[in-house]
């Protein structure tokens, strides 16, 4: 009796239906992995803001404010007590060479501009532009724009030639994250919440403000001041 290839076609998705439900068995557990780790990153979060709370708490303790011995105060603290108001003046004082921020050494540097006196001051002669090994340097540092990076999975259809039957490549669990941040975004969310203590609102607002992130979906319809306002209700 031949084989009807229906009967074909139904164990074929059968089979395609059993390795399915083994894909997200192993998605299942990465879940359950990462959730793991989310909550012994926070553990140690919370842990590691404590020891830095003691720590500052202790660098300000001085003989005024706690039962120390004057003879422990930090240098710059010492004597402060005693120091009659007006006897110097505020800022630098005279003599004081000045500090400057120290330039970065030219192979640093991202972009120079040359600049070239035009004529000359003895005889207003046309000058060339010749490069000055010693020329004097100014240097500004800036913020270069910033643009989160977005990565995007696509699981695509393809219809078969042979019997017009549609698949769909399945879900690739080992290759698609299951967080929609990064590691190292969710790292500095959790250094901004759990370190400096900002709230989880002005967090928001942070990501969307300074690194284009957004992180609500429901901003995506609204325009740039309509996302301020609510971020601020």
């Amino acid at each position: 009796m031949a084989t009807d290839w229906r009967d074909e076609r139904i164990a074929a998705l059968e089979a395609e239906v059993a390795r399915k439900d083994g894909e997200l068995a192993v998605r299942d557990a990465r879940i359950a992995d990462l959730e793991g780790q989310v909550a012994t990153l926070t553990s140690q979060v919370t842990a590691l803001t404590k020891q830095v709370a003691d720590l500052m708490e202790k660098l300000g303790r001085n003989s005024r404010n706690s039962h120390l011995p004057p003879s422990s105060d930090p240098p710059r603290t010492r004597g402060q007590s005693g120091k009659r108001p007006g006897e110097r003046k505020r800022g630098g004082q005279p003599g004081h060479g000045g500090s400057r921020r120290t330039l970065l050494p030219p192979e640093q540097v991202d972009e120079v501009v040359d600049l070239f006196p035009s004529h000359c001051e003895g005889c207003a002669h046309e000058l060339p532009e010749v490069p000055d090994l010693n020329a004097h340097r100014y240097q500004q540092v800036e913020l270069p724009p910033i643009k989160p990076h977005t990565t995007e999975w696509r699981c695509h259809e393809v219809a078969c030639a042979r019997c017009g039957s549609k698949t769909r490549a399945p879900y690739a669990a080992e290759l698609i994250p299951a967080s929609p941040f990064g590691p190292r975004l969710m790292a500095l969310i959790a250094f901004l919440t759990g370190v400096y203590h900002v709230s989880r609102r002005k967090t928001v607002v942070l990501l969307w403000e300074v690194l284009g992130v957004l992180a609500r979906g429901a901003q995506r319809s609204r325009g740039p001041g309509q996302r301020r306002h609510h971020a601020r209700r």
